[in-house]
């Protein structure tokens, strides 16, 4: 048997039964793998801002950071498995990862805080437009994509049978309000900063930023520690900051 057979013979052990064609599968699995490229980069991005964390507010990003690597790597294997479910080949190694990945690596010695969560944020952004590009892939194959947190394809379901949905990762929608104020006041605290010195006006809301953050933080573990205990996260409630102050210290 020449080396093309076993070559072939090896491939053939690996197709996945599929209504699609040989040019749909690719394209579909060309978009789904460079997104899961995309989501491995950012999955270790984000471990690498954690493990570097520093600063006044060390304690929350460290741990912000670490529950969203978690939910960010949560969505892999739902990514990957759809890929062989289409009759693709999907990622094998770093090297592959790197060679498709679209999100820029982070290796600088020093990234201030408000650096590392502002370019996660616009990571993000970027890994949710690859995203955007699949229904485009799918739409041109006549697959259908189900509304879940991966976006993955699939054909359209036969009557009476439901889409197989990837299970989809999502923090409850308060603690997602939550966050998101949070990543406004962060914002803003790194625009009173970027610009030197600031001003006295600034100073004062400065001051108010980082309370209101303590606060939001506050909110935050106190819904984590709800959830913990079996306990409903909604009874969690903004405290005054005098309050907080003595539990940050």
């Amino acid at each position: 048997m020449n080396r093309e057979a076993v070559t072939t013979r090896r491939k053939a052990s690996l197709k996945t039964p599929t209504g699609l064609g040989e040019g749909a599968t690719k394209d579909i699995s060309g978009a789904l793998n460079a997104l899961l490229a995309d989501v491995f980069a950012l999955y270790m991005k984000t471990k690498n801002f954690h493990w570097h964390m520093s600063g006044p507010h060390f304690r929350d990003y460290h741990l912000l950071l670490d529950e969203q690597a978690d939910q960010i790597y949560a969505i892999t294997d739902t990514i990957a498995e759809r890929v062989r479910k289409l009759g693709g080949t999907t990622l094998r190694s770093i090297k592959h990862v790197s060679a498709l990945q679209r999100i820029d690596d982070n290796d600088a010695d020093y990234v201030t805080p408000l650096d590392m969560l502002a370019e996660l944020r616009d990571d993000t952004r970027s890994a949710t437009s690859t995203a955007t590009s699949r229904p485009r892939a799918c739409s041109r194959c006549g697959s259908t994509r189900p509304r879940s947190a991966s976006g993955s394809c699939s054909r359209p379901a036969a009557a009476g049978r439901k889409i197989d949905r990837g299970e989809a990762v999502a923090k409850p929608a308060k603690d997602a309000s939550v966050f998101a104020h949070i990543e406004a006041l962060v914002a803003e605290e790194h625009r009173l900063f970027e610009h030197g010195e600031p001003s006295d006006e600034q100073k004062k809301r400065l001051g108010e930023v980082q309370i209101e953050l303590d606060r939001y933080w506050d909110l935050l573990r106190q819904r984590r520690a709800l959830r913990e205990y079996g306990r409903d996260p909604s009874e969690a409630h903004e405290r005054d900051p005098d309050t907080v102050k003595k539990y940050i210290g």
